[in-house]
């Protein structure tokens, strides 16, 4: 009797039964194949879907015949996939979604109620990328790649990217980014544009104090506070303590001179008068005369604060 041993798909024989087999061997046959097919093939509590593409240009309700395969969407013009109402005993069910034009509109996947990815919708615009929906058995997941929603990116591109926002500040609408209007709290863009970004000051828990609210300053541990300057005057209280008093001291000096008649160079000179009021020996004190010139230089202008920069776009991550 031709009967191989065979655990898996791949220990079959192809030749097996052989001719001489009798029909009642065929039994050990039929069982060898149910425990083949039984190791081989796990979990397969629902029925099982080769991969296959659909392509798809509007709107479009997903079937769930359409499970395991990959709908490829021309967004020309924006649409909507919906999802198939599914039971738990579905759980495992997949599509993927995967955007092949170059345009910036995006491909809308919808569950067919409640949620998805906590959300009433999510948005897919990025040429490429492919996005797992799955059925859990309860709610529909879909995967994404990259940074996370709310990011900051440096780009050195000049055209805005697809799935991406300009970090400028500006507002956008929140139904055509549900997950960015979640992660920002609002529909608010950050304001990057010529500002440094700082980490926040008490993502520990506790303040760390590096960053704090003085004159010109910022208020580190508030998300999205903006301060500093690009240059700054200097007031007087914040100059350096220094004195400008006291540089120069004169303390004068004496003159001695005697009444009388002097002798200078053997002539002998007669009593000068005029000086009546004079008495021999007296000292008269005087001064130099030295003056100082007040001499201000300096501009008083602004100094500039900025370090080594390059400047980049920023773009926020939108989906």
């Amino acid at each position: 009797m031709g009967l191989e041993a065979a655990t898996f798909i791949d220990d079959l024989v192809v030749t097996n039964p052989v001719n001489t087999d009798t029909k009642s061997q065929g039994d050990d046959h039929l069982r060898l194949l149910k425990t083949v097919l039984k190791n081989s093939i796990k979990r397969v509590t629902r029925a099982f879907y080769v991969p296959g593409t659909v392509a798809k240009s509007g709107n479009y309700t997903v079937l769930a015949a359409d499970d395991n395969k990959t709908i490829v969407c021309d967004t020309t013009a924006a649409f909507t996939l919906t999802l198939p109402a599914l039971a738990a005993g579905d759980a495992g069910w997949c599509v993927y979604v995967l955007k092949t034009t170059t345009d910036a509109n995006p491909v809308w996947i919808a569950p067919p109620s409640g949620t998805i990815n906590g959300h009433t919708k999510v948005r897919r615009s990025v040429l490429g990328y492919i996005t797992k929906v799955l059925w859990t058995g309860s709610v529909f997941s879909a995967s994404r790649s990259g940074a996370p929603v709310g990011s900051v990116l440096d780009f050195f591109g000049t055209t805005l990217p697809p799935g991406h926002l300009w970090a400028d500040g500006l507002t956008f609408t929140a139904a055509d980014f549900v997950e960015l209007n979640t992660a920002l709290g609002g529909n608010t863009k950050p304001d990057v544009q010529g500002r440094v970004v700082a980490g926040r000051d008490d993502m520990s828990g506790t303040s760390q104090n590096r960053l704090t609210g003085l004159s010109g300053g910022v208020n580190g541990d508030t998300l999205g506070a903006a301060g500093g300057l690009e240059s700054h005057t200097l007031t007087e209280a914040q100059m350096p303590v220094h004195d400008h008093d006291n540089f120069l001291s004169d303390p004068g000096h004496n003159h001695s001179y005697s009444m009388g008649n002097n002798t200078l160079g053997g002539n002998t000179q007669p009593p000068q008068t005029g000086l009546a009021n004079q008495t021999s020996g007296a000292v008269i004190t005087n001064t130099t005369g030295i003056t100082i010139t007040n001499v201000v230089t300096g501009g008083g202008g602004a100094h500039n604060n900025v370090q080594p920069t390059i400047i980049a776009n920023k773009i926020l991550v939108a989906e």
